[in-house]
């Protein structure tokens, strides 16, 4: 429920920004033809691109003769030079995409289901404990990543549905969030970045107490409590799990993974320094190697600006994102000179 807060014609207006400067949306579905007549056929834009995808139809397509209708759809955007090469990247992408986040969802699932319902407390267990909690913390922030992912479209491109699912999923098994809700105020977030209306920003007070103090505020509610509070006595009376396995291997990570989302994925990249922003993105990106960078925060630390350039890039494609722009910047100061 919580997913569908939103329509997707509202997803479409968040998405505007993300999409600008990105191919269009693939080609429409095979489609009969015969129950309308063939100056009203006009292909079915897809999800919460549709909006932008319609603008950018080619003219071309207009002018393909009406016997053509019946055998591919009207508008498909095959006819754009190069797209089908990005139907070949995008498919990549959300197969990727969907085996990391099936592998997090896999994994957080393996060490919740373990220690909430089947851990044997011990002396010699307790190291053990220790390192699973500290690997559940890490794949906690994955699961916020993704959902993350989700938002921006970046799972599954031109499957608005299936990153939806796949979103809400993950923040639900994080910790209860909402899809729904969040979505909006991470959009706002890219629009506003590090200004007043920037949710994820302090609201006067900069020190790392009263800024995270804002962070949980917009991140977590009263509803939340409740539904996590229903989950936990779920497993406690029905599941007959102890109350102790619940902290330790479900609300201790999450907790973790708050401080290590708003460290890595929000204080370090945001906050103002002597060293002036580069662009209007107000955004810095931590000067760490590519491991520490994937260890704090899924590549949101090390490459937070490179996000805020390419919002539709996912967390993996960074540090290729980031090569393809230092690429690009060296090239281009070469045809200078040789004009």
């Amino acid at each position: 429920a919580s997913a569908r807060r939103i329509s997707l014609g509202a997803e479409a207006r968040l998405f505007q920004e993300d999409i600008a400067g990105t191919p269009p949306a693939p080609c429409g579905s095979w489609q009969r033809r015969h129950s309308q007549p063939w100056f009203l056929v006009r292909s079915k834009a897809l999800g919460a691109e549709g909006a932008v995808a319609r603008q950018r139809r080619s003219a071309a397509t207009w002018q393909t003769p009406w016997w053509h209708h019946r055998r591919r759809p009207v508008g498909c955007s095959e006819m754009i030079p190069g797209h089908r090469e990005e139907q070949g990247r995008a498919l990549r992408q959300m197969l990727v995409g969907v085996s990391l986040a099936a592998a997090i969802v896999v994994a957080w699932l393996t060490i919740h289901i373990v220690g909430i319902f089947f851990w044997q407390w011990s002396l010699a267990s307790v190291p053990i404990a220790v390192v699973l909690v500290v690997v559940q913390t890490w794949l906690s922030t994955g699961l916020f990543i993704v959902a993350h992912d989700s938002m921006h479209g970046a799972i599954a491109p031109h499957h608005p549905v299936l990153n939806r699912w796949i979103g809400a999923t993950c923040l639900s098994l994080y910790a209860c969030l909402s899809y729904g809700a969040l979505l909006p105020r991470h959009h706002l977030h890219h629009k506003e970045t590090g200004r007043s209306g920037d949710p994820d920003f302090h609201q006067g007070d900069s020190s790392l107490t009263g800024w995270f103090l804002q962070f949980f505020r917009t991140y977590y509610s009263h509803w939340q409590i409740v539904r996590i509070t229903v989950v936990a006595l779920f497993y406690m009376v029905l599941l007959d799990a102890r109350l102790e396995n619940i902290v330790i291997f479900w609300a201790v990570p999450a907790l973790g993974a708050v401080a290590q989302l708003f460290i890595f994925g929000t204080w370090l990249p945001h906050r103002e320094r002597a060293e002036p922003f580069a662009d209007a993105h107000r955004a810095y990106s931590v000067k760490v190697s590519p491991l520490l960078s994937l260890l704090t925060c899924f590549h949101f630390s090390g490459y937070h600006h490179e996000h805020h350039l390419s919002p539709r890039t996912p967390w993996w494609g960074l540090p290729a994102r980031r090569r393809a722009l230092d690429k690009r910047s060296s090239e281009r100061p070469r045809a200078e000179d040789r004009e």
